[in-house]
């Protein structure tokens, strides 16, 4: 009856299938709650159950188109209008805030949580209007990228830091330059 439609319709519902589904999983998972910046030993419940979060990641399917920032804001990513994401990392989107026309290359990470020394952190990250997270880039939690900021590829912007409005930081630890 469907003949060569079925194929090409297969191909086209799967990854939105797919990009639904992950989303759903994860609000599910959270009980449809935004999660907290929180502190807890390894040992503690909450940590297990927060790292079950990261065991739900998918890998971005359709980089580079609405989709996936449409996919991200339906698990609980808070973006702005005309964000191009090209296959971000965000293991805790309810922690992570993107601005309006922020660019978020492909392989960068925005992570929520760290682990040392047996503690478990976890934090919010800001990434301002118009931004642009290079390529491969890694954020950590408790940061900030200001507005029209610049993390240039493959740099580590540690815990804390506060990238200016403007700016333009790069290396490992990221700094001013």
């Amino acid at each position: 009856m469907w003949g060569l439609w079925a194929p090409g319709l297969a191909v086209a519902a799967g990854p939105l299938l797919l990009l639904t589904w992950s989303a759903l999983l994860e609000r599910a998972m959270l009980r449809f709650r935004p999660l907290q910046p929180r502190t807890a030993s390894i040992y503690d419940r909450y940590f297990w159950f927060h790292e079950r979060l990261w065991k739900l990641y998918v890998r971005p399917v359709l980089a580079g188109t609405p989709l996936l920032v449409w996919r991200n804001r339906l698990a609980g990513l808070s973006a702005g209008a005309r964000v191009f994401d090209d296959g971000a990392s965000f293991p805790e989107k309810s922690l992570t805030s993107v601005g309006d026309d922020a660019v978020l290359n492909a392989g960068s990470v925005v992570q929520c949580h760290s682990l040392e020394d047996g503690r478990f952190e976890s934090g919010r990250a800001r990434i301002g209007a118009g931004a642009a997270i290079g390529v491969r880039a890694f954020v950590h939690h408790s940061t900030e990228v200001g507005d029209g900021a610049r993390l240039a590829a493959d740099s580590f912007l540690m815990k804390g830091e506060q990238v200016g409005q403007g700016e333009r930081w790069g290396g490992n630890p990221a700094v001013v330059g």
